[in-house]
């Protein structure tokens, strides 16, 4: 696992100096037909259009969960929610007549 995330890591780093190297090709290639502030509005106006686009896809491919309803309750369940609701009771009605007999 730590070689595959160190690996991932590598190749992150290795197409960020790719694209560094690609951004100053494309700048000196534009500075031959354009001047220096077209050839930075070319470029800028790539990345920030390439920007867009991904956080677009990036918000219309997220998988959405479909809604799920909780279980229904087993018969078990109901057997041992009654329980408790009777022990609750019970318990609830002793320390009543416990208070009632020392006033």
């Amino acid at each position: 696992m730590a070689l595959r995330s160190a690996l991932g890591l590598f190749g992150a780093v290795m197409l960020l100096v790719g694209i560094g190297f690609l951004t100053a090709a494309g700048w000196i290639g534009l500075r031959l037909v354009a001047t220096p502030l077209d050839a930075a509005l070319i470029i800028g106006g790539s990345f920030a259009g390439l920007g867009i686009l991904v956080l677009l896809i990036a918000r219309i491919a997220r998988p959405r969960r479909p809604v799920v309803a909780p279980p229904a309750m087993t018969t078990q369940c109901a057997q041992v929610q009654a329980f408790a609701t009777i022990a609750a009771a019970f318990v609830q009605g002793v320390g009543a007549g416990i208070a009632a007999r020392r006033k």
